[in-house]
């Protein structure tokens, strides 16, 4: 099953989107900001999501996907609509949400969603 788009319009909007910004770029918040309002389009409860590390005595200060990346992400950003995640990990499809941290990270159970509006990031170390 795969986002269901509101138009190719949408659709290829958002292709461009992730051609524009690959996993590799790191800059998957500009990716997320960009994505959102397609997401909105096709989805009123569209979000952006921020995952990060969990914490405690056993977290970890990165998030790693199992695609090497060559860089440590302190965080990712990610589109959630129609119970999927669209972001350059998952492509324009998306990956459903139950499977998204199994199936595109390392340690998912280290990892959580936070739900926060996308911040004005300006440390380009720390980015992803």
């Amino acid at each position: 099953m795969a986002v269901r788009w509101a138009g190719s319009a949408d659709r290829e909007g958002v292709m461009g989107i992730l051609d524009r910004y690959p996993v590799e770029s790191g800059r998957c918040r500009e990716a997320a900001a960009e994505i959102l309002p397609f997401g909105l389009h096709a989805d009123a409860d569209a979000v952006t999501r921020k995952l990060v590390p969990v914490t405690g005595a056993h977290s970890g200060w990165f998030v790693c996907p199992k695609r090497s990346m060559g860089a440590r992400w302190s965080h990712h950003y990610a589109v959630r609509m129609q119970r999927h995640y669209v972001d350059a990990l998952a492509g324009v499809d998306g990956t459903l949400d139950g499977e998204y941290l199994d199936e595109h990270w390392q340690y998912p159970d280290a990892l959580t969603w936070l739900d926060e509006p996308l911040e004005d990031e300006t440390d380009e170390t720390d980015r992803e």
